[in-house]
């Protein structure tokens, strides 16, 4: 495995912080990490366009890079996430958003989109449509979505008998 030092990295780069366990976030081990918060860091003062998927939003906030920047993460974790870093702007319930030279999203599904959004910016829909085809992905969430789902909006039952009528009302609107 290398190191993060050794990544070519250059101005117009897209560099992705993937998602981590909430534990370790709250971690000593964590806390440790600030050779890495600064590699972030730099990665941005060099204009390189620095991402987070869900929890690596606060790998960002360790080293500054959501102050005065509008941000979000999953939605279990908003509020911890305005509490450690007071100084950044958290949306509780977006997928994701650009803000400066910084982009995060809320969950491992909203990462997937974010990805779309950035990708349909630099190729184009019909590329994005053919890529999000093989990821089996719908990729016309934007950024403005809300967390929640409404397929998961009266789903909180563990009836099957119920999730089937629901699956087949969904199916069949008409």
């Amino acid at each position: 495995m290398r190191n993060f030092n050794d990544a070519l990295l250059k101005e117009g780069d897209y560099l992705f912080v993937p998602g981590m366990s909430f534990d370790y976030v709250g971690s000593i081990a964590f806390r440790a990490e600030q050779n890495f918060f600064a590699w972030l860091k730099a990665c941005s003062r060099e204009k390189i366009t620095v991402c987070s998927v869900c929890n690596g939003a606060f790998a960002l906030g360790e080293e500054g890079l959501l102050k005065d920047t509008e941000c979000t993460t999953h939605w279990r974790r908003v509020k911890e996430l305005q509490s450690k870093f007071p100084e950044a702007r958290v949306l509780s319930d977006i997928l994701f958003i650009k803000s400066n030279n910084v982009y995060t999203s809320a969950g491992i599904s909203a990462g997937i989109d974010l990805a779309l959004a950035i990708l349909e910016d630099l190729q184009g829909p019909l590329f994005t449509h053919k890529v999000a085809r093989g990821l089996v992905v719908y990729h016309r969430r934007s950024g403005k979505h809300r967390q929640q789902s409404i397929y998961l909006d009266y789903r909180n039952h563990i009836n099957p008998q119920i999730h089937e009528v629901q699956d087949y009302m969904i199916e069949n609107l008409a």
